[in-house]
């Protein structure tokens, strides 16, 4: 009788034990799984910022274009490259929405600026504001504070683009020849 109840208790202990094992394992699957989720997130978007990069470079090429030569080549590649970055654009938002601890303040500034481009004001607006939540510092802040503040001024909405402007000044003070070179653009 006591072997039987001592064989009930070892099959007792090894069951939990095998219990416990599947439930570490399954953790630290979803954990693992979970991190492989995020670097793939993480790598879309840094490809989608550069891949945006790269369409704003071309787009600054083909505006110096003379009128003089502008022809239906030159429309089809401008509407063109409008639309890849629209789309790409779109893309970088999907990304962000799905895990925004991954973004920095310089691929939310892109991402605005790219809003802001394709006619998406309001968008454009909230991710210049969380650019400069992210941003790691006194001095990206003021950055990106100056970045909406341009923002703001090319939407029409002038004193309040000067109040952010003000803001971005107040961020560093003009005590070495870095932060007096950088206010200097805000003047």
């Amino acid at each position: 009788m006591d072997y039987i109840q001592e064989y009930v208790k070892l099959e007792t202990v090894i069951s939990t034990f095998a219990l416990a094992v599947s439930i570490m394992a399954a953790i630290f699957s979803f954990k693992l799984q979970k991190s492989d989720s995020r670097r793939s997130l993480r790598e879309q978007l840094s490809k989608t910022v550069l891949e945006l990069i790269k369409l704003n470079e071309k787009s600054k090429l083909l505006s110096q274009v003379p009128q003089e030569f502008r022809n239906p080549h030159y429309y089809h590649d401008s509407n063109t490259n409008a639309q890849v970055a629209t789309s790409l654009t779109r893309q970088a938002v999907y990304v962000v929405e799905q895990d925004p601890k991954l973004v920095t303040d310089v691929e939310y500034a892109t991402i605005a600026q790219n809003l802001w481009i394709s006619g998406d004001h309001l968008l454009a607006e909230e991710f210049w504001k969380r650019a400069i939540q992210a941003s790691p510092n006194k001095y990206f802040r003021s950055i990106n504070t100056k970045g909406y503040a341009d923002f703001l001024f090319q939407v029409e909405r002038q004193e309040l683009g000067r109040k952010h402007y003000q803001q971005a000044l107040d961020l560093l003070d003009n005590d070495t020849d870095f932060n007096k070179y950088s206010n200097a653009y805000t003047h």
